[in-house]
């Protein structure tokens, strides 16, 4: 991939052109809405009203630099930031793909366990959670093999228009329909300790664990290789794709607060079982008719999750191969991101399969992994895009470095406020 012609710097974007760019921000927003949002968010939202909106924009602003850096540097260098990792150092590209592959197939597991018992919804006849999830693991497979990126660029802007419509439709009827409040309800305050850990959780993975960031990094230079990158237009296909999922994580919060928060119902603490509990609600307030909507919302939420997790841990992890073995691109076999595509979704399902019991310990795993490693890999985003001499339209303003080194102390903060919550108090 070319870097950036200053002509094309230069240049305003059309309509057509702001159109053609989107792809790599799209499918980042499609794989950070599943559980950070349907759950997290609705939850969010459930037990305490209004009063986490605020902090879900500041903490989506916070870390929009290090989101950012994944397309600068791609647009500004023509590399992935796998490479940028591995020019780093080795140990850094080690810890990354042990982190990637963990991750991918534990995530995979989660959000096709979660995809298939919404899948029941539309199913007329009874089916276990293996067999649908067996069936969502082959659609994905088949979408992703027979199609390849373009196939995945096209579906995530169609599942991403209609999570927009369905959940923007979903809300209206909702505040038409808010549920009755209890008589004498005091809403739990989130300036407690009792608040830490599910605050320090819902804001460690809002809006995506950070190898979002490497995914689309690696997503927009496969984009480039099929038609010329233009810096603006993938900055802008960037922000559609971000700013979007934080004005969706407060769309479910509406969601939460409209329909759960102050009813007196009890939670339930999987996805899943919250899931199924919301698209109830929703059909006791509103209407058996709006069962189906909030069903439809719920489970293209989660498949589109599902579909691009797939997709770019794979992507990531055979990056991360090749440079482990000092291969060029020329040398490196062309179906080994489908080889990791097949090898995560048969882990995946043996996990579905086999252990759905320890999946709630796995998940809590690979959060807590994850959660502990994002203020550094965020650090290792930030050297890479002011390290280097990038075109100017991809270089860090004053201005971004100002919120990348507020974010950085945001980060740790948080990482040392959850050792405290976890291990300390």
């Amino acid at each position: 991939m070319q870097t950036v012609s200053s002509h094309q710097a230069g240049s305003s974007l059309s309509v057509m052109q702001r159109l053609r760019a989107l792809g790599p921000g799209i499918m980042m927003a499609a794989a950070a809405v599943g559980g950070s949002h349907l759950v997290a968010s609705t939850k969010a939202g459930a037990i305490y009203g209004w009063q986490l909106a605020a902090l879900i924009l500041l903490v989506n602003l916070f870390k929009y630099p290090f989101f950012r850096a994944g397309v600068q540097y791609t647009a500004g260098t023509g590399e992935t930031l796998v490479e940028g990792y591995a020019r780093l150092g080795r140990p850094y590209l080690w810890l990354f793909v042990a982190l990637s592959a963990v991750s991918g197939v534990i995530n995979t597991a989660a959000l096709t366990l979660f995809s298939a018992s919404l899948l029941s919804y539309f199913v007329p006849f009874d089916l276990s959670l293996t067999v649908l999830s067996t069936i969502i693991v082959v659609t994905c497979l088949v979408i992703l093999i027979a199609g390849h990126y373009k196939a995945l660029d096209t579906l995530s802007k169609v599942i991403m228009a209609t999570l927009t419509c369905a959940t923007l439709v979903a809300v209206t009827v909702a505040v038409g329909n808010p549920v009755a409040v209890e008589p004498n309800f005091n809403a739990p305050s989130i300036w407690s300790v009792a608040a830490i850990g599910f605050i320090v959780v819902t804001m460690g993975w809002m809006p995506a664990p950070i190898e979002i960031s490497s995914i689309t990094s690696v997503w927009l230079k496969r984009k480039a290789q099929s038609e010329p990158i233009n810096a603006k237009a993938a900055l802008f296909d960037f922000n559609v794709g971000y700013i979007g999922t934080a004005l969706l994580a407060i769309v479910f919060l509406s969601l939460g607060a409209l329909l759960l928060h102050g009813s007196g119902v009890e939670l339930k603490q999987s996805g899943i079982g919250f899931s199924h509990q919301l698209v109830g609600l929703y059909a006791a307030t509103i209407g058996e008719w709006s069962r189906y909507l909030i069903a439809v919302v719920a489970f293209f939420c989660i498949f589109g999750s599902t579909i691009t997790v797939i997709d770019g841990y794979a992507r990531v992890v055979s990056e991360s191969q090749r440079l482990l073995r000092e291969q060029t691109e020329a040398e490196a076999h062309s179906g080994i991101a489908q080889g990791w595509m097949m090898l995560i979704s048969v882990l995946a399902l043996a996990i579905v399969a086999f252990w759905t019991g320890a999946l709630l310990t796995m998940l809590d795993f690979a959060m807590v992994a994850a959660f502990v490693t994002t203020p550094f890999f965020a650090l290792l985003n930030y050297i890479l895009v002011t390290k280097h001499r990038l075109p100017p339209e991809v270089t860090m303003s004053k201005a971004m470095r100002a919120l990348a080194v507020t974010g950085l102390v945001y980060l740790f903060g948080f990482l040392a406020v959850f050792v405290w919550w976890k291990w300390l108090m």
